[in-house]
């Protein structure tokens, strides 16, 4: 099969983790590069960005094997507790991947007094 222009960006690996606030994510990312028939794309580059909350990037780009799949070695995630996503670009074809920032905290909120019985701003 003749394997045509990037048209889709799938995460095979590294999705969803937990890290926390300034600190790099445990697991590299990879992702899956195929073309509009579902055909791997070889060789072609991957550019790497933070999309959401800041944060940095080990590398800009990567290049996807032989199995059309291309490898983020680390994320680190930004100093704040908003949302955090980095993006993935081959061609025409994006993906935003999510991470959520970890943290130690267990808070309990205690009312002196009635509880109110609405929503607390």
């Amino acid at each position: 099969a003749v394997v045509g222009p990037p048209a889709s960006i799938t995460v095979v690996e590294g999705g969803g983790q937990r890290a926390f606030a300034g600190s790099s994510l445990t697991d590299p990312l990879r992702v899956l590069v195929r073309d509009a028939g579902e055909h791997a794309v070889a060789n072609t580059t991957v550019n790497w960005a933070v999309a959401a909350g800041g944060g940095s990037v080990a590398a800009a780009t990567s290049q996807t094997d032989a199995n059309g799949i291309a490898t983020m070695p680390s994320w680190t995630l930004g100093v704040s507790g908003a949302p955090q996503s980095l993006r993935a670009v081959a061609g025409n074809a994006s993906l935003d991947i999510a991470a959520a920032v970890r943290t130690d905290f267990n808070l309990e909120v205690r009312y002196l007094g009635t509880p109110p019985t609405g929503p607390v701003a």
